[in-house]
């Protein structure tokens, strides 16, 4: 069977995530979504108006300028586009997962690396390419290329508004042989747990801090497709956060993630209009076929 991108997926109305019980909020109206690209318009104009780099304040006239009209673009930073790119991921993986055997053995994942970090205020630095390249090399190092199963993992930043600082990471979900291969990765030097600093849960808001749990394995899933849709979010958010520690560090506690402010958000739109949904995706032991995702063994 010839295989796609993520971007050919399949939709199955069958698998519907806009219409599920456990899903159906996370997905707006056609007006909903036309308001949200009307609003990140003015937040390119202001980032534009307000930043010292001026190839940068074109590039945020340029997006602003295609997000104006009424026209689909086929770009991560337009809102109607992420609604019908999550709608056929979540229909896909659903499908999946619902109809084989190993994938009810499907654990939600979430996995950080060091060199993905990035200040807010500048534009994103690193290529998802490289990371998602350099994180399938270490997989591979573990075993997976024996490993029945299966991961699929999906890259996203978001933001410290005290420090001005992003940290990218992968949500994902992984099943069968791959979780074994995943608890092995968990061993390595680069991915190993560290509990020196007071930090929680595994936040770096200073650029250099240690990664706490750089990789957090969690399951059974439940209430599908919410885990899915997880992974593959509409936008980036800022963290909330507060000054807890005795010692002064920032410390995240958990409440509701709130948006970025307009520079932040300007170079997050900005980064997803200049990458693929293909180069945040990273698929292991499943690939795109024709009838949509099948398993690789």
């Amino acid at each position: 069977m010839p295989r796609l991108s993520v971007e050919q997926l399949a939709f199955d109305p069958e698998y519907d995530p806009a219409t599920a019980p456990a899903t159906a909020m996370a997905f707006e109206s056609t007006d909903a979504l036309y308001a949200l690209r009307d609003e990140r318009v003015p937040i390119l104009r202001s980032a534009a108006a307000n930043v010292d780099d001026g190839h940068a304040a074109g590039q945020f006239l340029c997006l602003a300028r295609r997000l104006s009209g009424r026209k689909v673009h086929r770009t991560m930073a337009d809102p109607l586009y992420m609604h019908e790119a999550r709608r056929a991921v979540g229909s896909g993986v659903w499908r999946l997962l619902d109809q084989t055997t190993i994938g009810k053995t499907a654990r939600f994942v979430t996995i950080i690396q060091r060199d993905a970090q990035y200040r807010g205020n500048e534009p994103i630095p690193f290529d998802p390419r490289r990371l998602k390249g350099s994180l399938q090399s270490a997989m591979n190092r573990c075993g997976a290329r024996d490993a029945d199963g299966f991961l699929m993992l999906w890259l996203e930043g978001d933001y410290h508004p005290l420090t001005r600082n992003g940290q990218a990471h992968w949500h994902g979900l992984v099943g069968g042989g791959m979780v074994g291969v995943m608890e092995r990765l968990m061993e390595t030097d680069k991915f190993l747990s560290s509990k020196a600093s007071t930090l929680r849960p595994r936040y770096r808001p200073n650029l250099g801090d240690p990664v706490i749990d750089p990789i957090r394995l969690r399951g059974p899933l439940f209430g599908l497709p919410r885990p899915i849709l997880y992974c593959l979010k509409q936008r980036w958010w800022a963290r909330p956060v507060d000054v807890t520690a005795a010692d002064g560090r920032w410390s995240s506690f958990e409440a509701k993630a709130r948006p970025m402010p307009c520079i932040p958000e300007a170079y997050s739109l900005l980064w997803r209009d200049q990458h693929s949904l293909s180069d945040i995706t990273l698929m292991m032991g499943v690939y795109v076929g024709r009838e949509g995702l099948a398993l690789s063994k």
